[in-house]
């Protein structure tokens, strides 16, 4: 019989009671980073358990359980290691390593930027999911990677958005959606090379968009950007302007780089902010477009035709702009990511083009195709 966590929910582990747990338990035990990567695996297991109970008359997730390790801490004594999520679970994968256990357990981690050749010429030195034991690397830099597939944004950003000219906005979207990565990904490696990401992750918004749909390219417009940061993240200006500059080489580095090696490095919150925030730009450029004013007749013959144009565009930009602060509004990251994940997990039964951790469920010996 399973042992479920004693006490009250939310009650921590150590590493080591965790351990002792899990050689108590019957189950197959998967232990993630966090509540939304729990969140994730469950919808997963419940889109694919259909396929494992024709076969073995019992569902995906009764076999396996999912442990968050948010309520995990250090083993008494160990307090000044103080360990981040993602390195908890490979010590506990190296603990039981050669333990009986270790065949019913699986850990999966982030891999953050591990495993690319960050330089010049960008490279994917594992090109897979990394496999460790029991140990398992998401493919990319963390879990919004898998998303970064325009048949999954599609289908998320659709759902989000009740707006006539969508068709329109989505197909907009396609066609920048490559230079969007290319984008991110720069900012990632700034970030990373200047030891900003805490402070810059979340500083690409619309406002500091620049969208060229005719040539199929996104900028930041950098002065306004570097004004940001200094203001609201409180960076010094020689750091602003250092990360600046380091944001445009790496920008003409990822602009060269294959796509795939970029779609995988790109930091996976940076990558989803920065899409919402290129997508909303698609919004308002369409929006302007298709805003409908009219004009009384009466009124047109006292202004010259310059001053009606531009009475025309300003209402058009207000009426385009207030759509857009509406659905900045009504989407954040959290929610782009939970349309995702459910889109992901969705379409992983309808097409077989999409790249999930299928190794999972290898190591539990369990095969569904």
């Amino acid at each position: 019989m399973h042992m479920k966590w004693s006490g009250k929910k939310g009650v921590a582990k150590t590493i080591d009671s965790y351990i002792i747990e899990l050689k108590f338990s019957t189950k197959k035990h998967l232990l993630v980073e966090g509540n939304s990567d729990k969140a994730l695996f469950e919808r997963l297991f419940t889109v694919l358990s259909p396929i494992y109970e024709k076969e073995n008359n019992k569902k995906l997730n009764d076999e396996i359980f999912i442990d968050d390790a948010d309520f995990i801490e250090n083993n008494p004594g160990l307090e000044k290691e103080k360990l981040g999520n993602w390195e908890k679970i490979e010590v506990i994968c190296e603990k039981i390593q050669n333990e009986p256990i270790a065949k019913r357990f699986v850990g999966f981690v982030d891999r953050d930027f591990r495993g690319f050749n960050i330089c010049d010429n960008l490279q994917d030195e594992l090109d897979k999911h990394n496999i460790q034991g029991r140990l398992i690397w998401s493919r990319g830099h963390s879990i919004e990677n898998y998303f970064f597939d325009y048949l999954i944004l599609r289908d998320a950003l659709s759902s989000l958005s009740p707006i006539n000219w969508l068709e329109d906005v989505i197909n907009n979207f396609e066609k920048v959606l490559e230079s969007t990565i290319r984008l991110a990904c720069a900012v990632s490696l700034a970030a990373r090379e200047t030891e900003l990401l805490d402070k810059v992750k979340h500083t690409v918004h619309r406002e500091i968009i620049d969208i060229d749909i005719k040539n199929l390219n996104i900028n930041l417009k950098t002065d306004d950007w570097e004004n940001f940061l200094t203001t609201n993240q409180h960076i010094s200006a020689d750091q602003a302007a250092n990360f600046i500059h380091k944001y445009q080489s790496w920008h003409l580095i990822t602009q060269k780089a294959n796509f795939s090696v970029i779609r995988w490095l790109c930091h996976g919150h940076i990558g989803m902010l920065t899409v919402l925030a290129v997508y909303l730009c698609c919004v308002e450029e369409i929006g302007k477009k298709e805003a409908k004013v009219v004009i009384n007749r009466k009124d047109a013959g006292i202004y010259d035709e310059i001053t009606i144009e531009k009475q025309i565009n300003a209402k058009k930009q207000k009426m385009a702009s207030s759509k857009v602060k509406s659905l900045q509004q009504r989407i954040n990251e959290e929610h782009i990511t939970h349309a995702c994940s459910y889109w992901w997990t969705t379409n992983i039964i309808t097409t077989n083009r999409l790249i999930y951790p299928l190794e999972i469920l290898n190591l539990f010996d369990i095969n569904l195709f």
